[in-house]
């Protein structure tokens, strides 16, 4: 046994000298910018609303407060879908410039040009929230955590009227020096339109209009499904409300409002109700908004979506 033993060591040597002369093995070169922060140019736009035609409404005017950007929060997710905290900051617009400026006081200067992410070869998601200020959660560590968050768009007070439209985007791909960062911003409430018609031969006076239970809560992550809320539900919804209105006979009036879509199942309806005084005499009409499945057979869905804008007409007519 031991005269075959240099035999067999001669013959491993062989092998393994044969496979190391006809194997290549080839190693690519690292990045060495890969995983560390770099400054990426960014193009931010906001999207137009999506219109209803069901409900048969004239494109109306857009207030210029539904496409202005104050602030942006960008949190980035790494390939895996787990956080990458050092390229989380909150960028704030210049008013002279309107260039995005770095809010943390830890980081001098401003972001020059674009954003600060962390470059992957592999294609991540960058999650951008715009108009919340300092109301925001602690970021998840992943981003399924992160697509289920709900955040109120609105306050609870009945007269507020919104200033800043909160809105979300998202970019899933690489991060690389010299390619731009894309985003398209949608809007993460619903607008809603009534125009209240005067067909009668009076003036309609101490005209009242209402929305009850208009919700609250959206969706940071572009999402549609129909969310429960749970221990939200009991500050869920607010009241908007018009009061001591008039509209002339033959005249018309038209008022706008926001809330969240109404997506999540909540156990009420919200519904749009008005009443008024004509010739001496009370009038009051009710009208369900949302929150109701698609109708079997009619094609309609009555859910009020994100970034959508609907017009909801009501005709005051003389009874023949």
């Amino acid at each position: 046994m031991m005269k075959k033993f240099p035999y067999i060591l001669s013959a491993l040597l062989l092998i393994l000298m044969s496979s190391s002369c006809n194997e290549d093995i080839d190693i690519p070169a690292m990045d060495p910018d890969e995983g560390r922060l770099i400054t990426v140019p960014v193009s931010i736009g906001s999207t137009e609303y999506e219109y209803d035609l069901t409900t048969k409404g004239d494109k109306p005017e857009t207030p210029d407060v539904e496409n202005l950007i104050f602030d942006i929060w960008v949190v980035q997710y790494s390939s895996r879908g787990v956080i990458l905290p050092e390229a989380t900051y909150h960028y704030r617009t210049s008013e002279t410039t309107g260039d995005l400026i770095v809010t943390d006081l830890s980081i001098a200067g401003s972001t020059e040009g674009g954003i600060k992410l962390v470059q992957s070869t592999e294609p991540c998601t960058v999650c951008f929230l715009v108009n919340m200020g300092d109301n925001v959660p602690e970021w998840p560590d992943n981003l399924l955590e992160y697509q289920d968050i709900m955040m109120p768009v609105l306050s609870s007070d009945a007269a507020e009227k919104l200033t800043r439209t909160p809105m979300c985007g998202f970019y899933h791909g690489p991060v690389t020096h010299g390619n731009q960062v894309t985003v398209s911003l949608g809007r993460m409430i619903t607008r809603l339109n009534v125009v209240i018609n005067n067909e009668t031969g009076y003036d309609l006076t101490n005209l009242v209009v209402s929305i009850t239970n208009a919700p609250r809560y959206a969706h940071i992550f572009p999402n549609i499904n129909i969310t429960p809320l749970n221990t939200l539900e009991n500050e869920a919804t607010r009241p908007q409300r018009d009061e001591g209105k008039t509209v002339p006979a033959g005249g018309s009036l038209n008022l706008y409002y926001y809330m969240a879509p109404n997506l999540y199942g909540a156990a009420w309806p919200t519904t749009l109700w008005t009443t008024c005084t004509m010739n001496g005499g009370s009038m009051q009409g009710t009208m369900i908004l949302g929150d109701t499945p698609p109708v079997a057979g009619d094609g309609r869905d009555l859910r009020l979506y994100p970034n959508n804008l609907y017009t909801f007409t009501i005709n005051y007519v003389d009874q023949e």
